[in-house]
């Protein structure tokens, strides 16, 4: 065989074994977010002057990683921009997951609902705990009816004179699927 022949050959073959690698292509190649669609959050850190901001970034940031992703199986990233800004990349969810999130509200409801529970779910002292509170009616809505805000007074107050929320206004927003508070 002449050079040609032997290159066009080892070419074709190599073809062939890329072409196997991939396929069948929905079980092989995994989308990214620009192709498959996704979420991309940008959140500003508020620092005092003075303080070594990529240092508290990287600490927000493995503090969101272990509320939001403690097993590490979730794709989802978190990269320190410029000075005080976190960018919080989640692609959507894959037709299983939205399926297991399906099954789990509707026997979240069914549980509660053969019991007359009224489940709640508390805003948090810590501004890093999950939900956030601007996220929270959104977090709820993808929630039964039965699940509902629960208002801690405490916790509310600390933000407020942090400067974090408006603890009335916060209360006011969330006062149709509030469940109760406490002091």
């Amino acid at each position: 065989m002449n050079k040609l022949t032997t290159k066009i050959i080892l070419i074709a073959v190599l073809a062939v074994l890329a072409a196997l690698a991939v396929w069948p292509p929905k079980e092989k190649i995994r989308l990214g977010k620009d192709l498959r669609g996704g979420v991309s959050l940008v959140y500003a850190v508020e620092m005092p002057e003075g303080v070594d901001s990529p240092s508290v970034l990287t600490q927000v940031i493995d503090a969101l990683k272990r509320r939001v992703n403690p097993q590490g199986v979730l794709d989802i990233s978190m990269t320190p921009q410029g000075r005080d800004r976190i960018e919080i990349v989640m692609p959507l969810p894959s037709e299983d997951g939205k399926a297991l999130q399906d099954a789990f509200r509707t026997r979240l409801a069914e549980v509660a609902g053969e019991k007359n529970l009224m489940l709640g779910i508390e805003n948090r002292e810590s501004v890093e705990e999950i939900p956030f509170d601007h996220d929270m009616l959104f977090f709820l809505d993808q929630l039964p009816d039965n699940v509902r805000y629960w208002h801690d007074c405490g916790h509310a107050q600390i933000k407020h004179q942090m400067g974090f929320i408006d603890h009335r206004m916060h209360l006011e927003s969330l006062s149709e699927r509030l469940g109760g508070l406490h002091i």
